[in-house]
């Protein structure tokens, strides 16, 4: 029962991750860590730092790890597989439909109104990811500069990453 219930976990994030990466960070930690109960926060946490360094999305990630946790290599591909089955129906059914609703329903706006929902979906996921992280003083303003200066002054994330890195094993305890 806990094989069908997960997969039917990933089934439904994959039919409602509109928006993909970190529209869904917040579907996840919902159905993954407080109704589920397959992660910690503090594994979610983790998984979603890890998503950061590892090819492909976070949702297939954490679909990948989870199997592997709960039932190794084959379970892993279910889960991934169950992620992914969800967007490909829909696709199918889209491409069918849309035949007959196409002079009714705006591809343009329909893509504003996916796009509004997946920001309010990551702004959900963004705060609370920080609130498990329970960062000091000294994490916020780095993380504040860092901010500051790759908005002002155009600067590579991938470069402030790394500085981060670099000044906050040098400064900040933990």
């Amino acid at each position: 029962m806990h094989t069908i219930k997960v997969l039917l976990v990933f089934f439904k994030l994959g039919f409602f991750a509109f928006g993909g990466g970190w529209a869904t960070v917040r579907l996840l930690q919902e159905e993954l860590v407080v109704k589920g109960g397959f992660l910690t926060q503090n594994e979610f946490a983790d998984l979603i730092s890890i998503s950061q360094i590892t090819p492909g999305p976070v949702a297939v990630n954490m679909a990948t790890y989870i199997g592997m946790k709960l039932g190794g290599t084959l379970m892993a591909v279910f889960c991934t597989l169950a992620l992914a089955a969800a967007p490909l129906i829909i696709l199918y059914f889209l491409r069918w439909f849309s035949g007959w609703f196409g002079a009714f329903i705006s591809p343009v706006r329909l893509d504003r109104a996916l796009n509004f929902g997946a920001v309010v979906l990551v702004s959900g996921a963004a705060l609370s990811v920080a609130e498990s992280l329970r960062p000091d003083v000294g994490a916020v303003l780095l993380g504040s500069l860092a901010f500051f200066v790759i908005r002002r002054f155009q600067v590579s994330p991938i470069l402030m990453l790394i500085t981060g890195g670099i000044l906050g094993a040098f400064f900040l305890r933990g």
